[in-house]
């Protein structure tokens, strides 16, 4: 009975064992195959990284799953809120988005990307010639002198929109493997152009409406200069939401070979 009891114990053990190792390979992620790793010591790391982007660029348009990367253009967000209240600002507002779309980020240019793996850190920088978001918006505040006040459809297209974006973090232990968790993401915006278009202001007063979207449109480095670091600290937030999937999944070692 106790020979029994032991062969029992020692098949429950190994039961156990090949159940986590089960669940350890279940759990296990691979890199897409279009995806070929860097040296982690290449001399050249930054311009490794970039060609490996570029061969992303195909993929990105639809998504990549494997990697938990949303499609890229159009780029979809549900939500994204803006408020400025500071005291003494010339531009001040709270404002809603919903349901918006960002089109022409595949034409994106990838300027620069590097990498120091002692902070650790990461800096890329991205131009978009071209972007045109939509959504449907809600907006109560002043611009300049001028109140803005309304519900409806909002249209903005962007030139030569320069993104300088810095994540910096530190390396975490996951299941014995090495993983970089971003701890803070911040991004430094440059615009070139803004043409802007806030459907049914003011109820749906026309002439309101127009006023104020052609005095937007006259004043809008003015405006957008105000409001930037609003901006920045929005994008830097989405930027570090979509990243941080990936080296959660994926550990340094199998993003940066030895």
């Amino acid at each position: 009975m106790a020979d029994l009891k032991i062969h029992f114990s020692i098949l429950l053990l190994q039961f156990c064992v090949l159940l986590i190792f089960q669940m350890d390979l279940a759990n296990a992620k691979t890199l897409p195959s279009f995806i070929m790793p860097c040296k982690r010591n290449d001399v050249q790391l930054g311009s490794c990284l970039q060609r490996t982007v570029e061969k992303l660029r195909p993929h990105l348009k639809t998504g990549i799953p494997d990697l938990q990367l949303p499609p890229y253009d159009p780029l979809f967000l549900p939500l994204v809120t803006l408020s400025e209240q500071s005291p003494g600002k010339a531009v001040r507002f709270t404002a809603t988005f919903t349901d918006l779309y960002a089109y022409g980020a595949h034409k994106s240019l990838l300027k620069q990307i590097s990498v120091d793996l002692k902070k650790p850190s990461l800096r890329t920088r991205i131009v978009f010639p071209k972007l045109r978001i939509v959504a449907n918006y809600v907006i109560d505040g002043q611009v300049l002198i001028v109140p803005i006040r309304g519900e409806g459809k909002a249209n903005c297209n962007l030139t030569n929109v320069d993104a300088d974006i810095v994540m910096n973090g530190r390396y975490l232990q996951k299941m014995k493997k090495q993983h970089f968790n971003v701890q803070e993401s911040n991004v430094t915006l440059s615009i070139g152009g803004a043409q802007l278009y806030f459907g049914n202001l003011f109820n749906g007063n026309k002439e309101l409406g127009d006023a104020t979207n052609v005095f937007i449109n006259k004043n809008w480095k003015e405006i957008i200069d105000e409001i930037k670091p609003v901006i920045e600290d929005s994008v830097a937030s989405l930027v570090k939401s979509f990243i941080s999937p990936i080296f959660d999944n994926f550990s340094i070692d199998q993003l940066l070979t030895t």
